[in-house]
């Protein structure tokens, strides 16, 4: 019951506003045209400085608390319909009220308020494909509607919508693969689902959710190494698995889990001697356990 009572008063008040608006902009327009001399068949009349231009007429049609029903106070050679197809507010029903004007389909396909319901009804319109592919509002049934239009496919992989679902639903599809990786619902499921794609491996280890044992699982892609070694547990055993990688082993002597049992079986590597030395892991034993370190050491002092 509170609830019924909360959205009648939503209701009230939405409507309560728009008709402060309404009676605001006619307020506004009469004041114009007061202060105004307005005479389209004299262009050479004088203009006072509140005088309607082609300027202020684009700026009333693209403001987001335009009505359709102020279109009246606008002169008709200053009516820009193709401004007014800019305005986030805009709704379909204004085509239908006015179905012959020059209407831009491109801004209209980029509005945020666009539905199959608009694309349903005005099939044959030159909507722009690529803006539909974004919109905040698209699902993938769109597509099985108007299966021969010209969709981004690059748009659809980073619409906010997307769901791993429709790569099954169109596996022959161009999809961008590293777009995925920034979606919302992105998870290793996903690579384990298409472990052969273009995935960008570099960018996947800076995920959110990322941890060390999707490393582990999948050892000898093309991760971000350095970021591995700084922040996760690095295992040593990856290193003969990326053979092909240009290790750095100055930041691997600075792993937080570093121990001296990987110079023994990596003995002719670039190591860091000196923050070996000092690393919070250190013990006095390394020393005798590890021959190179006591000639490093000896080097050191010299």
């Amino acid at each position: 019951m509170r609830t019924k009572i909360i959205e009648e008063r939503k209701v009230r008040t939405e409507k309560y506003n728009r008709l402060i608006i309404y009676n605001w902009f006619k307020i506004l327009m009469s004041t114009i045209f007061k202060y105004s001399f307005y005479d389209s068949l004299a262009p050479s009349l004088i203009i006072r400085p509140y005088a309607f231009t082609q300027a202020l007429c684009n700026t009333i049609l693209k403001n987001i608390n335009f009505m359709i029903e102020f279109i009246d106070f606008i002169p008709v050679e200053y009516c820009n319909w193709e401004s007014l197809s800019e305005n986030r507010n805009f709704d379909i029903s204004w085509v239908d009220m006015y179905p012959d004007k020059q209407w831009d389909w491109t801004d209209i396909s980029g509005n945020d308020n666009l539905t199959l319901e608009w694309l349903l009804k005005y099939p044959d319109k030159p909507w722009y494909w690529r803006f539909i592919s974004q919109s905040i509002n698209f699902q993938i049934e769109w597509i099985e509607i108007f299966g021969e239009k010209n969709w981004c496919w690059l748009c659809i992989s980073n619409n906010y919508n997307f769901q791993i679902e429709w790569v099954e639903m169109y596996p022959d599809k161009p999809w961008y693969w590293n777009g995925l990786i920034n979606q919302k619902n992105f998870n290793i499921d996903w690579i384990r689902q298409y472990p052969d794609k273009d995935w960008d491996w570099h960018n996947i280890t800076y995920h959110r959710h990322f941890t060390v044992d999707w490393v582990a699982e999948f050892p000898t892609k093309k991760w971000n190494w350095d970021f591995i070694i700084f922040n996760c547990v690095f295992d040593i055993n990856w290193i003969p698995l990326n053979y092909d990688n240009k290790w750095d082993f100055k930041h691997i002597s600075m792993a937080t889990n570093f121990d001296i049992a990987w110079v023994e079986m990596f003995p002719n590597e670039n190591w860091y001697w000196s923050e070996i030395l000092t690393h919070q892991n250190f013990d006095v034993s390394w020393i005798e356990k590890c021959p190179i370190l006591k000639e490093s050491i000896n080097n050191l002092s010299k």
